[in-house]
């Protein structure tokens, strides 16, 4: 994108884990090779030789702050926004649901 000069506004989900395989993986408790290793989004940009507008959002409060200032700045450069949810585990409901029935099937065994 930076090289072909297109201005988005990107969103990066962070929330630190692979939930979906933490909610299916019933056998392990806390596995550790779900956790995504800590990076620094906001240096992405500089990395691959581009200038970006960067934002992290951890509130409604943050995202709306956000969301005005990357659109005023995506006229003229890529704009790149870091959510970082509260519950890192915040799964949809079939996932949790899921998860339920996968527990109840591994305590029939």
């Amino acid at each position: 994108m930076l090289e072909h000069q297109c201005k988005p506004i990107l969103f990066i989900l962070n929330n630190g884990l692979y939930v979906v395989e933490n909610y299916l993986n019933v056998d392990a408790v806390n596995p550790g090779y779900n956790v995504i290793p800590k990076w620094d989004f906001s240096k992405l940009p500089e990395a691959f030789g581009g200038d970006a507008f960067t934002a992290t959002a951890r509130t409604v409060a943050e995202l709306r702050d956000a969301m005005r200032q990357a659109a005023a700045e995506c006229r003229s450069r890529l704009c790149m926004i870091e959510l970082i949810p509260g519950n890192p585990m915040d799964a949809p409901p079939f996932l949790v649901k899921t998860r339920a029935i996968l527990e109840a099937q591994k305590k029939n065994r």
